[in-house]
């Protein structure tokens, strides 16, 4: 055995904890990006111009929007990323042993797990928050309509957004779990490019505005999460079933969201907008689940491994 000394031990740690803690702000260059550009570009656009019934200073009107986007809109859109992060942590350790150990066959069901498992949770939520943006945004901060009318458009485009990046982080941790922890820094790099050029390209469009911001933000995570995964699949040898992990959750999702709008435009005017919003996503998770079930999307044994 090589018995390495302290000053090795220490540079191969950094050489993973640095890219690890690197690729932990995955979720964040974004806003990072946001903070310096947005709203300058609204000050560059007039925004004013386009939120008329605001009565916001129009001095004022900038600041506003930046933080009704960031304070309801993002906040909503890091939900459904933070709970598929947890399937990504939990695969580390299994996923790491299998890739040591060389064992194919366990790696191709690790990496497949993980993303059925995140496609499963982030398509119909990402799907649900574009298909019910103002809807959740009225159930979750009621009394702020004016912050609700300025970012409830934006929400609905991060809703789609929101999918990607939760492709991405485990995905990220995947890569991180097999020895390679620069890989995402690298696809961040790539994602963090394109958020910048988009915000100022389709904010530069004064009809666009701040869903210019949530534009570029999509486009930033359909690239690292197309990225991601064809490098993960690269380096660990692995194919995947694309009808079983995505085609069909997204076919359910459609369905999930179609029924979910029905089903509140029916209930609102009866019960309340409030329940009648709880109502409708619970009939659209069931509507879900029974469109994978018929389409062989999901068996009760994945199910069950799953919980």
């Amino acid at each position: 055995k090589t018995i390495q000394s302290s000053k090795e031990i220490a540079i191969g740690l950094a050489k993973t904890i640095i890219p690890m803690s690197i690729g932990s702000l995955a979720a964040n260059i974004t806003s990072l990006i946001d903070l310096g550009t947005i709203t300058r570009m609204l000050e560059s656009q007039n925004a004013y111009l386009f939120f008329k019934d605001i009565n916001i200073p129009k001095e004022e009107l900038p600041n506003f929007i930046y933080g009704s986007f960031t304070g309801l809109a993002l906040t909503v859109f890091n939900l459904v990323p933070s709970l598929a992060g947890i399937f990504g942590k939990g695969i580390f350790p299994t996923l790491a042993e299998s890739w040591a150990a060389k064992n194919q066959k366990r790696i191709q069901k690790s990496v497949e797990s993980v993303i059925f498992a995140s496609s499963l949770i982030a398509v119909p939520s990402g799907i649900g928050i574009c298909a019910l943006s103002k809807e959740i945004l009225m159930f979750l901060y009621s009394g702020r309509e004016a912050e609700i009318a300025v970012s409830f458009e934006a929400l609905a485009i991060l809703g789609i957004g929101s999918i990607f990046l939760s492709l991405s982080i485990p995905v990220f941790s995947m890569l991180q779990a097999i020895g390679y922890a620069d890989l995402p820094v690298k696809i961040m790099l790539i994602g963090a490019a394109a958020k910048l050029i988009g915000n100022i390209a389709f904010m530069s469009i004064p009809e666009m505005n701040i869903n210019g911001a949530a534009l570029s933000t999509v486009i930033c995570y359909i690239l690292t999460s197309y990225a991601s995964i064809k490098l993960l699949c690269k380096k660990t040898k692995t194919s995947l079933n694309r009808n079983k992990l995505f085609f069909k959750p997204f076919l359910g999702g459609i369905f999930c969201a179609i029924g979910a709008v029905l089903a509140n435009l029916f209930l609102a005017e009866i019960v309340g907008e409030r329940l009648s919003l709880l109502i409708s996503i619970l009939f659209g998770g069931i509507i879900y689940v029974l469109v994978l079930f018929f389409t062989g999307g999901i068996t009760k044994n994945e199910i069950k491994s799953l919980f």
